[in-house]
């Protein structure tokens, strides 16, 4: 983490202006600059509005923190922890959240093209009318009325795995708004 950078925001946050740190961040990008904001431990702050696009935030702990209308865009937000937070709106444009914690999250109507996961097993790939999880194509109708049988069926393991993840891949089909969203493995 650059120490210069983590004590910008914090400062930013405590006294409770985002708009200086989007100042800043603006700067940063017309010069070239790189935020490096790895490690970072912010938990239960009003990040709303903020401007972390293209940020490195690998292993960061936001826990408790509202992102309402922040822009993630192309961020690296690896390992971040996000429990409890509220992402509302956000964009999630071509972020990597490859084993990132959304535990207990709100990412009703964010933008989560391009969106980057794992611990999912399958690569998953969404598109208007269909969900192919893994070598298996199905419209989300069948996806949601399969029984637990016919998913045992399609691979070992598939079901335990379908429990875990079905409501979040649910979720998402129905918000990403007929765009393509491919969930790597």
């Amino acid at each position: 983490m650059n120490n210069n950078h983590y004590q910008l925001l914090k400062y930013c946050i405590d006294n409770n202006n985002i708009k200086l740190w989007n100042e800043i961040k603006k700067e940063c990008d017309e010069h070239g600059i790189k935020i490096d904001l790895k490690d970072v431990y912010l938990l239960n702050k009003n990040l709303t509005d903020i401007d972390l696009s293209n940020v490195n935030l690998y292993d960061a702990d936001f826990r408790w923190s509202n992102f309402k209308n922040a822009n993630l865009r192309g961020s690296n937000l690896q390992w971040v922890n996000f429990q409890y937070s509220i992402l509302e709106r956000v964009n999630f444009y071509n972020a990597n959240l490859l084993n990132a914690d959304l535990l207990n999250v709100n990412l009703s109507c964010s933008n989560l093209e391009y969106l980057i996961l794992s611990k999912m097993n399958y690569q998953i790939i969404m598109v208007k009318n269909q969900i192919q999880i893994g070598c298996e194509i199905h419209s989300l109708k069948e996806w949601e009325n399969f029984t637990d049988m016919e998913i045992n069926e399609m691979y070992k393991d598939a079901l335990d795995w379908w429990k875990q993840n079905k409501e979040m891949i649910i979720y998402m089909y129905k918000n990403f708004e007929n765009k393509i969203l491919y969930i790597n493995k």
